[in-house]
């Protein structure tokens, strides 16, 4: 994550979840990544495995200048 305008000081495990195709959600247990502050973060998120395999999953993560930020990837068959 890059950003100028605030300062990356949130817990990434309390910002961020997952959400499958179901509606299911899931939390991140860690962030292996950057500690919080400055205006650059990389790293990162782990969760428990996602039940079944969903067609979609989502990653939502709030908190960050206010808005909520939404990333969604469609998932090929296995």
């Amino acid at each position: 994550m890059n950003t100028h305008l605030i300062q990356l000081d949130q817990d990434m495990t309390k910002i961020a979840v997952l959400i499958d195709d179901q509606g299911k959600t899931y939390t991140p247990y860690l962030w292996d990544g950057a500690p919080p502050g400055g205006h650059h973060r990389s790293g990162a998120l782990i969760f428990k495995s996602v039940a079944a395999s969903p067609k979609s999953i989502e990653l939502k993560l709030s908190g960050i200048g206010g808005v909520v930020r939404s990333f969604f990837w469609q998932l090929k068959g296995q």
